[in-house]
Protein backbone atom coordinates (compact mmCIF):
# COMPACT_ATOMS: atom_id res chain seq x y z
CA UNK A 1 0.00 0.00 0.00
CA UNK A 2 2.83 2.31 0.60
CA UNK A 3 3.70 1.65 -2.89
CA UNK A 4 0.29 2.80 -4.12
CA UNK A 5 0.60 5.98 -2.09
CA UNK A 6 3.99 6.78 -3.54
CA UNK A 7 2.62 6.18 -6.94
CA UNK A 8 -0.37 8.37 -6.29
CA UNK A 9 1.85 11.15 -4.96
CA UNK A 10 4.05 10.98 -8.03
CA UNK A 11 1.08 11.10 -10.33
CA UNK A 12 -0.40 13.99 -8.37
CA UNK A 13 2.95 15.84 -8.44
CA UNK A 14 3.21 15.26 -12.22
CA UNK A 15 -0.32 16.49 -12.77
CA UNK A 16 0.33 19.53 -10.59
CA UNK A 17 3.55 20.32 -12.53
CA UNK A 18 1.75 19.86 -15.83
CA UNK A 19 -1.12 22.13 -14.79
CA UNK A 20 1.32 24.79 -13.58
CA UNK A 21 3.22 24.59 -16.83
CA UNK A 22 -0.02 25.31 -18.67
CA UNK A 23 -0.38 28.53 -16.68
CA UNK A 24 2.88 29.99 -17.88
CA UNK A 25 2.31 32.69 -20.47
CA UNK A 26 3.17 31.66 -24.01
CA UNK A 27 6.01 33.66 -25.54
CA UNK A 28 4.87 36.51 -27.72
CA UNK A 29 5.51 35.94 -31.42
CA UNK A 30 8.03 38.20 -33.06
CA UNK A 31 6.41 41.15 -34.76
CA UNK A 32 6.09 40.74 -38.54
CA UNK A 33 8.73 42.56 -40.56
CA UNK A 34 7.64 46.02 -41.60
CA UNK A 35 6.00 46.05 -45.00
CA UNK A 36 7.47 48.37 -47.57
CA UNK A 37 5.17 51.27 -48.34
CA UNK A 38 2.91 50.73 -51.29
CA UNK A 39 3.97 52.99 -54.12
CA UNK A 40 1.44 53.50 -56.84
CA UNK A 41 3.24 53.92 -60.15
CA UNK A 42 1.12 55.47 -62.85
CA UNK A 43 1.23 53.63 -66.15
CA UNK A 44 3.76 55.08 -68.55
CA UNK A 45 2.47 57.52 -71.09
CA UNK A 46 2.02 55.89 -74.48
CA UNK A 47 5.03 56.29 -76.71
CA UNK A 48 4.72 58.86 -79.41
CA UNK A 49 4.52 57.33 -82.86
CA UNK A 50 7.58 57.93 -85.01
CA UNK A 51 7.26 60.90 -87.30
CA UNK A 52 5.64 59.90 -90.57
CA UNK A 53 8.10 59.03 -93.27
CA UNK A 54 7.00 60.30 -96.62
CA UNK A 55 6.75 57.49 -99.19
CA UNK A 56 9.21 57.77 -102.07
CA UNK A 57 6.41 58.22 -104.60
CA UNK A 58 5.21 61.35 -102.79
CA UNK A 59 8.63 63.02 -102.80
CA UNK A 60 9.36 65.64 -105.42
CA UNK A 61 10.99 64.44 -108.61
CA UNK A 62 14.61 65.50 -108.98
CA UNK A 63 14.78 68.51 -111.28
CA UNK A 64 16.39 67.72 -114.60
CA UNK A 65 15.80 65.43 -117.54
CA UNK A 66 16.93 62.41 -119.52
CA UNK A 67 19.23 62.91 -122.51
CA UNK A 68 19.43 60.20 -125.17
CA UNK A 69 22.79 59.37 -126.71
CA UNK A 70 23.01 59.74 -130.51
CA UNK A 71 23.16 55.96 -131.04
CA UNK A 72 20.14 55.37 -128.75
CA UNK A 73 22.12 52.99 -126.52
CA UNK A 74 22.33 55.25 -123.45
CA UNK A 75 20.19 57.71 -121.55
CA UNK A 76 21.73 60.01 -118.96
CA UNK A 77 19.79 61.89 -116.30
CA UNK A 78 21.26 65.38 -115.93
CA UNK A 79 20.01 67.64 -113.15
CA UNK A 80 19.29 71.34 -113.60
CA UNK A 81 22.86 72.13 -112.57
CA UNK A 82 24.21 70.13 -115.53
CA UNK A 83 25.48 67.27 -113.33
CA UNK A 84 24.90 63.71 -114.52
CA UNK A 85 23.19 61.84 -111.69
CA UNK A 86 22.17 58.52 -113.27
CA UNK A 87 22.48 56.59 -116.52
CA UNK A 88 20.90 53.61 -118.28
CA UNK A 89 23.29 52.12 -120.80
CA UNK A 90 23.01 49.14 -123.12
CA UNK A 91 26.18 47.37 -121.95
CA UNK A 92 25.94 44.44 -124.36
CA UNK A 93 23.20 44.55 -127.01
CA UNK A 94 20.65 41.85 -126.37
CA UNK A 95 22.12 41.03 -122.97
CA UNK A 96 22.31 43.69 -120.24
CA UNK A 97 21.34 47.21 -119.28
CA UNK A 98 23.72 48.94 -116.90
CA UNK A 99 22.00 51.19 -114.36
CA UNK A 100 24.55 53.57 -112.91
CA UNK A 101 24.62 56.28 -110.30
CA UNK A 102 27.27 58.93 -110.65
CA UNK A 103 29.82 58.87 -107.81
CA UNK A 104 28.04 56.09 -105.87
CA UNK A 105 30.13 53.94 -103.56
CA UNK A 106 27.36 51.92 -101.89
CA UNK A 107 27.13 48.16 -102.29
CA UNK A 108 23.40 47.91 -102.98
CA UNK A 109 21.02 49.64 -105.34
CA UNK A 110 17.33 49.75 -104.54
CA UNK A 111 14.96 50.25 -107.47
CA UNK A 112 11.43 51.38 -106.63
CA UNK A 113 8.68 51.67 -109.22
CA UNK A 114 4.92 51.96 -108.96
CA UNK A 115 4.65 48.19 -109.52
CA UNK A 116 7.89 46.59 -108.30
CA UNK A 117 10.75 46.83 -105.80
CA UNK A 118 14.18 45.34 -106.28
CA UNK A 119 17.57 45.35 -104.57
CA UNK A 120 20.63 44.77 -106.75
CA UNK A 121 24.33 44.56 -106.02
CA UNK A 122 26.41 47.49 -107.22
CA UNK A 123 29.88 47.16 -108.72
CA UNK A 124 31.72 50.40 -109.42
CA UNK A 125 28.54 52.42 -108.96
CA UNK A 126 26.43 50.40 -111.41
CA UNK A 127 24.27 47.30 -111.58
CA UNK A 128 23.87 45.09 -114.65
CA UNK A 129 20.31 43.95 -115.36
CA UNK A 130 19.48 41.32 -118.03
CA UNK A 131 17.38 42.88 -120.82
CA UNK A 132 14.55 40.41 -120.17
CA UNK A 133 14.24 41.34 -116.47
CA UNK A 134 10.73 42.65 -115.65
CA UNK A 135 12.20 45.44 -113.49
CA UNK A 136 13.18 47.25 -116.70
CA UNK A 137 9.56 47.28 -117.89
CA UNK A 138 8.51 48.38 -114.40
CA UNK A 139 10.90 51.34 -114.69
CA UNK A 140 9.77 52.29 -118.20
CA UNK A 141 6.07 52.08 -117.32
CA UNK A 142 6.15 53.39 -113.75
CA UNK A 143 3.55 56.06 -113.03
CA UNK A 144 5.48 59.23 -113.73
CA UNK A 145 8.48 58.45 -111.56
CA UNK A 146 10.77 55.77 -110.20
CA UNK A 147 13.46 55.90 -107.54
CA UNK A 148 17.00 54.67 -107.20
CA UNK A 149 18.31 54.29 -103.66
CA UNK A 150 21.92 53.68 -102.66
CA UNK A 151 23.59 56.06 -100.22
CA UNK A 152 20.95 58.62 -101.20
CA UNK A 153 17.49 58.53 -102.74
CA UNK A 154 17.08 59.82 -106.26
CA UNK A 155 13.49 60.21 -107.53
CA UNK A 156 13.62 60.33 -111.31
CA UNK A 157 10.97 61.15 -113.92
CA UNK A 158 9.90 58.48 -116.38
CA UNK A 159 10.52 59.76 -119.88
CA UNK A 160 10.53 58.18 -123.35
CA UNK A 161 14.35 58.00 -123.43
CA UNK A 162 14.31 55.21 -120.83
CA UNK A 163 12.01 52.99 -122.89
CA UNK A 164 13.98 53.71 -126.03
CA UNK A 165 17.26 52.48 -124.50
CA UNK A 166 15.60 49.33 -123.15
CA UNK A 167 13.88 48.48 -126.44
CA UNK A 168 16.95 49.21 -128.58
CA UNK A 169 19.08 47.02 -126.33
CA UNK A 170 16.60 44.15 -126.58
CA UNK A 171 17.02 44.27 -130.35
Amino acid sequence: MARVRRMTRRIAAGLLAASLAGCVAAPKPAPPPPRPPVVVVPPPAPALPPPPVQPWDELPVTEGGWLLAADGRAARFVDDGGIERAALTCAAPGRTIRIGLNGERAMRLGIMTSSDLRDLMLADGAADVPVGDPILDAIAFSRGRFALRASQLLVLPVQAEIGRVIEDCRG
